[in-house]
């Protein structure tokens, strides 16, 4: 019988119990390096309240895990031994965050993802495994389970850790909205909680009864990305935060990702906000761009927006407007705008936002496919079961206003510099784009 003597208040849960062994894994000073992580980024310069951290959400995905395989209809599908392991999956799925988040991942390897294979080097690497095999956990089982990997028939546990309803995306849909401000994220969970259950297969499923607050935290989620993770001043203070570690990484003033694997647990222990913005001050005395953009940052001068396009679409249709601005991801055509332009090429930034609506996996085939890959990306969308244990997903279910949603994509290109020139450079753009 799991025992929790120590309870954590949350300002979105309310009291959040641990057991004495998630305790000893959060006081290890790797996973204290999440408090000084902020969750959202560089956000908080537009949205004040923005504080919260990885470690608070991490702290709320576990938390979230075990109301759902708790709940009336679910704990009886989940012996101890398999809940302990869950919830310390949910609890580490984080650990390899990078300063301001998703942020510097992008300027690290120019993709997403990275933080869960540095997390994997942090879970295997470090004390953390060998407090994981004290408790007879396998390091290698958590890593499975935190990518969604799980070896189990029915992908329960995949669709726990990593699905379009899971853990992670409760949390931080609830816990951004409490933090920035905006009500899009707060959806009716108590609602879905109580409608959660198995369909006949086994498949985590909300149940009819909750098919209405199901549809209304994909419209919440796709408003949240729309109105805040994709803001326009929130993006152009990250594009001037990946361009600067971009120059300092080269600079060998910041560390890259091979870097970052050689160092100490105490070494390790301090990449974090505190570290991106102390490097980049003190390199600013050198360098004329990263000391702009520290003193950009520091007094909350922000990057203006010269043109942008929008495309709210099915399958990826959009303006003439849109894919011409979006030509300018190739650095040819950075190159040709500035020169044009006569504006430095490092004070331009293309910036791309996507946001899907419920266009999420391949939804078409079926669940008994041989194919595990579709297997696996068929599990992380939202189903709906009926009373007989019979499940689809949402977005077939024409009752739903998400199945008549479920094509869109809306996407945002964007090209900033900063104000002096933004005349001369959208002059130069309008004509181009002609």
């Amino acid at each position: 019988m799991l025992s929790f003597p120590l309870k954590v208040h949350d300002e979105v849960w309310g009291y959040i119990s641990l057991t004495e062994f998630e305790k000893d894994l959060i006081d290890t000073s790797l996973f204290q390096r999440l408090n000084h992580i902020r969750q959202l980024g560089s956000a908080y310069r537009v949205f004040p309240g923005a504080q919260h951290t990885r470690f608070a959400h991490s702290l709320g995905v576990l938390h979230v895990l075990d109301r759902i395989i708790t709940s009336d209809y679910l704990r009886e599908n989940f012996d101890e031994y398999t809940r302990r392991k869950l919830r310390i999956a949910a609890l580490l799925h984080d650990i390899g965050h990078f300063p301001f988040s998703h942020t510097i991942e992008k300027a690290i390897t120019d993709k997403d993802g990275t933080h869960l294979e540095f997390g994997e080097y942090i879970i295997k690497k470090t004390c953390l495994a060998d407090k994981l095999r004290k408790e007879s956990f396998d390091p290698d089982d958590i890593i499975r389970t935190i990518k969604g990997d799980s070896p189990e028939k029915n992908g329960l546990c995949t669709q726990l850790i990593s699905s379009d309803l899971d853990a992670d995306r409760i949390d931080y849909l609830m816990r951004d909205a409490v933090h920035t401000g905006v009500a899009y994220g707060r959806v009716d969970i108590n609602r879905i909680f109580d409608a959660f259950r198995l369909d006949k297969e086994g498949h985590l499923s909300v149940h009819t009864s909750g098919k209405h607050a199901a549809e209304n935290y994909v419209i919440g989620r796709y408003h949240m990305w729309a109105t805040v993770y994709t803001h326009r001043v929130v993006n152009g203070f990250c594009e001037l935060l990946q361009h600067a570690y971009c120059e300092l990484m080269d600079a060998g003033k910041v560390h890259n990702l091979d870097e970052l694997t050689k160092l100490s647990e105490f070494e390790l222990s301090k990449y974090d906000d505190n570290y991106l913005l102390s490097a980049l001050a003190n390199y600013s005395s050198d360098k004329d761009f990263t000391k702009e953009v520290y003193e950009m940052w520091r007094s909350r001068i922000h990057l203006e927006a010269v043109d942008e396009a929008q495309k709210l679409t099915e399958k990826d249709v959009g303006t003439r407007k849109y894919f011409k601005l979006d030509e300018f991801k190739k650095d040819s055509e950075l190159e040709r705008l500035a020169q044009g332009s006569k504006v430095p090429k490092k004070w331009i930034f293309h910036n791309n936002s996507d946001v899907n609506l419920p266009r999420y996996r391949p939804l078409s085939e079926p669940l008994t496919t041989d194919t595990h890959d579709t297997q696996k990306e068929m599990l992380k969308t939202i189903y709906i079961v009926d009373e007989e244990g019979n499940s689809k997903p949402l977005t077939d279910d024409n009752t739903s206003l998400v199945y008549y949603l479920k094509d869109m994509g809306l996407s945002t290109v964007r090209i900033y510099t900063k104000q002096e020139y933004k005349s001369q450079l959208k002059d130069t753009l309008a004509k181009m784009l002609t």
